[in-house]
Parts: C-alpha cells; sequence; structure tokens
C-alpha cells in the first residue's frame, strides 16, 4: 500500500489508538510496528483466525 493511501486512511493513528490499548511494552512494540498486509491470501487467513477468535469471546471462552 503506498504512502498516500495510509496517509487518507490515517494508518498511525490507528496503530497509536491499537498500542495505546495494549498492556505491555512489548504489545506496544508489535502494535506501533504493525503494517498492513501485501496480498489478499494472508488478508483471508487473518480474518478466519479473527473470526475464530471472536466466536470464542462471543460464547465466553478465553482466548488461547
Amino acid at each position: 500500500m503506498d504512502s498516500h493511501a495510509l496517509r487518507v486512511l490515517e494508518f498511525q493513528r490507528i496503530r497509536d489508538l491499537c498500542a495505546a490499548r495494549c498492556m505491555s511494552q512489548p504489545g506496544r512494540e508489535v502494535a506501533t510496528g504493525l503494517e498492513p498486509y501485501g496480498d489478499a491470501e494472508r488478508v483471508q487467513v487473518s480474518q478466519r483466525q479473527l473470526n475464530e477468535a471472536r466466536a470464542l469471546v462471543d460464547r465466553g471462552e478465553a482466548l488461547p
């Protein structure tokens, strides 16, 4: 994704908001280093993982 799109989407702001919610310094460091995925397959895998995690939370189960 090019730098113009990242600016328009306020990606840095989103990263900062995620980092602010992290409970540890290592977590904040990971959050501030996040970059958008460059391929559709990786996005689809991540969406499936997110859906699985969401289902666990919705059922009141702990995340592994």
